[in-house]
């Protein structure tokens, strides 16, 4: 879920990479959103994989604060960086 890897961004530090091709799709998702500034890789021919190379989030955006913001006051929860 793009929420659980925006929590998953807050805590830490950036710029953060990744590389295997599911948390590719999901940094994807974020920053389609609005909720993320990344660096994707292209996908390869034949278009079922990505081509070499990671995905590097370089920053959350405002959106992508008051998303998970809003979504832990949902659960009773609050922003918190560190957890």
């Amino acid at each position: 879920m793009p929420l659980n890897l925006l929590q998953e961004l807050a805590r830490a530090p950036l710029p953060r990479s990744f590389t295997h091709p599911a948390d590719i799709d999901r940094v994807m998702v974020c920053r389609e959103a609005g909720f993320i500034d990344a660096n994707i890789p292209p996908v390869a021919r034949g278009g079922s994989s990505y081509a070499e190379g990671a995905a590097i989030v370089t920053r959350i955006r405002p959106l992508g604060y008051e998303a998970l913001a809003r979504h832990l006051r949902e659960r009773g929860r609050t922003f918190d960086a560190q957890g």
